[in-house]
């Protein structure tokens, strides 16, 4: 959309989205309260009718925050981009892929595209929904600098919900949008002038609007009032053609029209009713966690039981009448017993009153109960505790294979779900980034993100992969078992698994035993290759299984078995009669 001035006036008179936007606003509030523990007052009102001012100050101020329960129940989302497989088409001749490459390896502070997706994209698309990422390009003399450098001068920003005046969304893009400028954007511009200024952008321009009062200005040779003017100097061709944004997030929602909300959105609730439990039981842990001294107390020796001096209450004792023991040193005398009936109350003179542990069990297990029933809310599953075996269950309970992977099923559904968004924000971020520094009639990459979550155990995968071969699957689903399961064991080992991998295509039919391989009628050359396969590979070094091509090693292979020849069958011996 193109704005005609006109357009502009109207927008910063009328606000048209203002409630949409401070919709957002208020939502993402409610967000960072839980993700970051701002404004906790904002959740922990008083209880009226049940505590009072003091105990609600302290409730407030003792608070413990919901950050740790929201980055435990965001972590799965983690495997988006720790996923295996996935690729990029650039759709570009060979010279213009490998300039494109370059680009995206740096847009600014050595981290590429995708890896600024997962630090700051992932972020927000949990927190702030209806922000934006915002594609800017560096100022000009710094831009002519990397360019000639070869590195990016177009990059992606974060820009919040709460920087922005006003938007229309089409989609998950605009057409339209305005900000407004705090004092530090105002600074970065170089304005001095005091007033409230907005960024104005679509598709055709990139103006700074100053909003003022008794300007004198000349429209058809009239002299009139101005209340907004453009600052003329500041505004800049839209150089990407369309308003260079998208949103954080995709889910829509179904309260407000063209809004959007986070993925922890059926959770809110829950996690305000967390908080309060949380507080609350952090109160009664106050008030109620210190075990209480207590004793028997003589008269005080000031004012011998009477309470006072002189008719003024004693200054030791503050008209208590009892002297109590506060220093190690002090001496509590007994009277002896008189006779048989006398209480003996030694060694019982003084003690600790310890709390009950009933509510703090009681509020412990409310918790767990809570977060377990927000983890299943979001993903499908609750927590389960994790050994190096199969999947283990909180009742001790072994998981098969099967009962594993349904357990999965809604968790791995979920992030397919958030790794289809995070292509299209990745795609618009990498096509904005190549057609305005290689290609203007740029058509458009295609990305793909892996979806091998590695949900499963490595102990699962195998017994899936025994259960497959056993059932007499193909080898090509076969082989995409055993990648599978080589990438579960050997997850943070890339080179050992490169090395797992390359030697699949070495191996002959490597998902049969020598057994099975000899029954099948093969010649001896790949039979002997078959059988003297790990003997061979133990004659290699890990470097050398790294640095030989795969061609290379099935030479190497080749000749290393050429010079065995095969046993002779020797014939059982024949009874004879």
């Amino acid at each position: 959309m193109i704005l005609t001035l006109q357009d502009i006036e109207r927008i910063l008179k009328e606000n048209p989205n203002k409630d949409l936007i401070q919709n957002a606003q208020k939502y993402n509030k409610a967000l960072r309260t839980h993700f970051y523990g701002e404004k906790l007052e904002a959740v922990l009102r008083k209880i009226d009718n049940f505590e009072t001012d003091v105990l609600h100050k302290l409730r407030v101020n003792y608070a413990t925050a919901n950050k740790d329960l929201f980055n435990r129940l965001s972590r799965p989302m983690d495997k988006v981009y720790t996923a295996r497989g996935g690729s990029v088409y650039y759709n570009l001749p060979e010279a213009a892929e490998r300039k494109a490459r370059q680009l995206l390896s740096d847009i600014g502070g050595g981290i590429s595209l995708k890896k600024w997706m997962e630090t700051n994209w992932m972020q927000h698309y949990r927190d702030d929904p209806a922000g934006l990422i915002f594609m800017e390009i560096k100022p000009t003399q710094e831009a002519v600098r990397l360019k000639n450098e070869g590195k990016s001068f177009v990059y992606p920003t974060y820009k919040s919900i709460q920087t922005v005046f006003d938007y229309l969304v089409s989609g998950q893009t605009l057409e339209y949008v305005v900000f407004t400028l705090d004092k530090k954007d105002i600074k970065a511009l170089g304005i001095t002038d005091e007033g409230q200024y907005y960024r104005v952008v679509d598709d055709s321009f990139d103006y700074i609007v100053k909003r003022q009062s008794g300007v004198n200005t000349i429209k058809n040779g009239t002299e009139v009032i101005g209340e907004f003017a453009i600052v003329q100097e500041l505004t800049i061709p839209n150089y990407f053609t369309s308003v260079p944004a998208i949103l954080c997030g995709n889910i829509p929602d179904t309260e407000h029209n063209q809004g959007v909300i986070s993925i922890f959105d059926p959770i809110i609730e829950q996690a305000n009713k967390f908080l309060v439990k949380g507080s609350i039981k952090v109160t009664h842990d106050f008030m109620h966690g210190f075990p209480k001294y207590w004793e028997y107390a003589n008269e005080c020796d000031t004012c011998q039981g009477t309470g006072y001096v002189e008719a003024n209450p004693c200054p030791s004792c503050k008209g208590s009448k009892r002297k109590p023991m506060t220093k190690v040193s002090d001496v509590h005398l007994l009277d002896l017993p008189q006779d048989k009936n006398d209480a003996t109350i030694t060694p019982h003179v003084g003690g600790y009153i310890e709390p009950s542990t009933n509510y703090h069990e009681i509020a412990l297990t409310d918790l767990s109960m809570l977060e377990d029933v927000m983890a299943y809310t979001i993903w499908g599953m609750v927590p389960k505790i994790q050994t190096t075996g199969m999947s283990i269950g909180k009742e001790g309970q072994m998981k098969t294979a099967t009962e594993a992977l349904t357990d999965i099923k809604p968790q791995a559904d979920r992030l397919l779900s958030i790794s289809s968004y995070a292509e299209k924000v990745h795609k618009f971020c990498m096509d904005s980034i190549i057609r305005l520094q290689i290609d203007q009639n740029y058509k458009g990459a295609s990305v793909n993100y892996g979806t091998r979550y590695m949900l499963e155990s490595p102990e699962a995968l195998w017994d899936k992969y025994q259960k497959a071969k056993s059932s007499g699957a193909s080898d090509t689903a076969l082989d995409a078992m055993l990648v599978e399961y080589y990438e579960s064991v050997y997850f943070n080992d890339p080179i050992e698994l490169a090395i797992k991998v390359k030697l699949m295509k070495v191996e002959p039919n490597i998902h049969r035993t020598i057994e099975q391989v000899k029954v099948l009628g093969y010649d001896e050359d790949y039979l002997k290759r078959k059988m003297y396969f790990g003997d061979w590979k133990r004659t290699l070094t890990q470097a050398m299984l790294m640095s030989y091509t795969t061609e290379q090693l099935n030479e190497q292979l080749n000749a290393y078995v050429s010079v065995i020849k095969l046993p002779e069958p020797v014939e059982p011996p024949r009874l004879t009669a």
